[in-house]
């Protein structure tokens, strides 16, 4: 039996001491979760600043940064896969923290500040795309002996670098909002970018002293992997892998398609938090009680972590996040339809919103969100499983980038019409996980990170 079934007390020992050792990447995969949280919570600034005065291109400009995220995340897989997962995080720091701070310094004077301003969003997506792989598949590769009885828990380190991202992002627009007008549009909205900043030096600092993963190192002492890549080179060295040999090509293409079609959905509603600030402006809240509601959501989102981390690792991994697609999609359209009812709003009676989109949806959406990077690595071989989990969450993140866009379009239909499109992503991620778990049991789709669990 697996620690979270068989020893709770002796689970959260060991989850204490893998979380205490993983500094460097909490602080470090906080940039990318920062960054675009940052630009979601202050796009009424930057659309009248930059994008003259229309939201669509606000969240465009927004989107296009997801569609650097593939080419990084497997220009930043493949870096992992062949020199070493510390090597991928420590780069994709460095990014990071560059491009954030650059966006903050873009002045509107400059010549095509929104071209600029789209050359600093790319970079920031190429980098924050091997981020996102990068560090689950460390995750998931470290712990020593034993790893395999924290591994959810583990990968859900990215849910809390995530939701304290959210967290001080969310809080210093809330700050940056009640600041005078003119102060808010001359340098205030330029100050949480910059804070960027710190927190990446400390991140590089902290990431220096990172430890390869076990699972690579092996990788790279064991003559098996030499038979699996190919003959050494002239110099000693083993050749890089190639995905398409041995026959493995199908199975890399199933399990990249799985891991998209899963992935997409419930990416969908985690940037749904972002743009939900906008919703529920339009739907007649203030601002800063709109922001007082995601920054509620943000605090949900992190005290969930440890709850849905041993429901995962006693119950596996597909067990709350078939629960949390499930719920999602079933509440997801009446909770809109409640909300888009500006009567109670006109009010000043924010109780149900708050409750509904600051607690319920983030409960539900959690569930699903916080093992999914696991189900992503889960799929691949050790010696592709940076560039496979990098490729299904660069290419589910396009979708999710583009969620602020479509609801932003689809709410000019209708106020309900954003609800229907992410339920239906939802109902689409659920459908996934129910045939991954019907394929498994049949021998269709291989499993490489607790099988027995899945």
């Amino acid at each position: 039996d697996f620690l979270a079934k068989s020893s709770p007390k002796q689970y959260f020992v060991r989850l204490r001491s893998l979380y205490a050792g993983s500094g460097g990447v909490i602080l470090g995969n906080m940039l990318e979760w920062y960054d675009w949280a940052v630009y979601g919570y202050i796009t009424d600034i930057l659309t009248p600043l930059f994008f003259h005065g229309h939201e669509s291109v606000t969240w465009t400009v927004f989107a296009i940064s997801f569609i650097a995220r593939p080419v990084g995340a497997l220009l930043l897989g493949w870096v992992g896969d062949k020199f070493g997962r510390k090597i991928s995080l420590n780069l994709a720091v460095w990014g990071m923290c560059v491009s954030t701070v650059c966006q903050g310094c873009i002045c509107t004077w400059m010549p095509a500040p929104d071209y600029i301003f789209i050359i600093t969003r790319l970079v920031s997506g190429i980098f924050a795309g091997g981020e996102s792989a990068g560090v689950n598949t460390y995750m998931s590769e470290i712990g020593g002996e034993g790893l395999e009885h924290t591994v959810v828990a583990a990968v859900g380190v990215n849910n809390v670098s995530g939701a304290l991202a959210f967290f001080a992002a969310n809080f210093l627009c809330l700050l940056v909002h009640r600041l005078p007008r003119e102060s808010l549009y001359n340098w205030g909205w330029r100050v949480p970018f910059l804070l960027a900043g710190p927190l990446g030096i400390v991140s590089i600092v902290l990431r220096r002293s990172l430890k390869e993963t076990e699972e690579f190192t092996k990788m790279q002492t064991s003559d098996e992997v030499a038979d699996v890549e190919g003959a050494k080179d002239d110099n000693g060295s083993l050749k890089p892998q190639k995905i398409l040999e041995n026959g493995r090509s199908a199975e890399f293409f199933m399990a990249s398609v799985m891991g998209v079609l899963m992935l997409a959905g419930i990416n969908a509603g985690n940037y749904f938090v972002v743009w939900v600030k906008s919703w529920l402006q339009d739907s007649g809240m203030p601002a800063s009680m709109a922001l007082c509601v995601t920054l509620t959501a943000q605090a949900v989102r992190l005290m969930m972590t440890l709850p849905v981390s041993f429901f995962g690792d006693r119950s596996g991994l597909t067990s709350p996040m078939i629960v949390g697609t499930f719920l999602t999609a079933l509440f997801l359209l009446p909770v809109f339809f409640i909300v888009a009812d500006k009567r109670e709003m006109s009010t000043g009676n924010y109780t149900v919103p708050f409750v509904l989109v600051g607690i319920v949806l983030p409960v539900f959406i959690q569930l699903a969100n916080i093992p999914s990077p696991l189900y992503a690595n889960s799929l691949f071989p050790g010696d592709v499983r940076a560039r496979g989990a990098a490729l299904v969450m660069g290419l589910a993140s396009v979708v999710g980038g583009a969620t602020p866009l479509v609801c932003t379009e689809m709410k000019k239909l209708s106020a309900w019409a954003p609800g229907l499109f992410l339920t239906l992503l939802a109902l689409v991620s659920f459908i996934i996980l129910l045939f991954s778990r019907c394929a498994v049991s049949r021998g269709l789709l291989k499993v490489h990170i607790r099988p027995q669990l899945f």
